[in-house]
């Protein structure tokens, strides 16, 4: 064997390592963190410098994108109308905990409505809401 060559051109880091090292979880290309909230305000991860993706995701996805940061099985929707698809927030989604989750989803993200008879676009909507964010990492 002869002498190793020169190294090469340093890459950039991965999203997803990146990701990785801030805590958050890559979906579908992008960087996601969550943070529990305590009221109709976002309330951003530690080192999250947030984003809305322009995504046309459905309601399929926003299951599996909210398993990532839940506990348990993700519940059923409750279709009332606390939470909606709008665009008040720079999170991407909320929901709360238990059987039946009441779903707030950013409308740039997700194109399915998670409420039938109306909307308030509360971001909070019960103890134990969780709040997710795309982050640039």
């Amino acid at each position: 064997a002869g002498l190793p060559g020169a190294a090469g051109v340093e890459g950039t880091a991965s999203t997803a390592l990146g990701c990785t090292r801030v805590g958050g979880a890559l979906f579908m290309g992008h960087c996601f963190m969550a943070s529990n909230i305590d009221g109709d305000k976002d309330s951003l991860p530690s080192g999250c410098r947030p984003y809305v993706p322009k995504e046309n995701w459905g309601e399929e996805d926003w299951y599996k994108l909210a398993q990532e940061f839940n506990d348990g099985a993700v519940g059923e929707i409750n279709r009332g109308d606390a939470g909606g698809r709008c665009h008040n927030h720079v999170a991407v989604t909320s929901f709360s905990g238990g059987e039946k989750a009441s779903v707030w989803v950013n409308e740039r993200t997700f194109n399915f409505s998670p409420t039938y008879a109306g909307s308030t676009c509360k971001l909070y909507s019960a103890e134990r809401t969780m709040a997710v964010y795309a982050c640039t990492v």
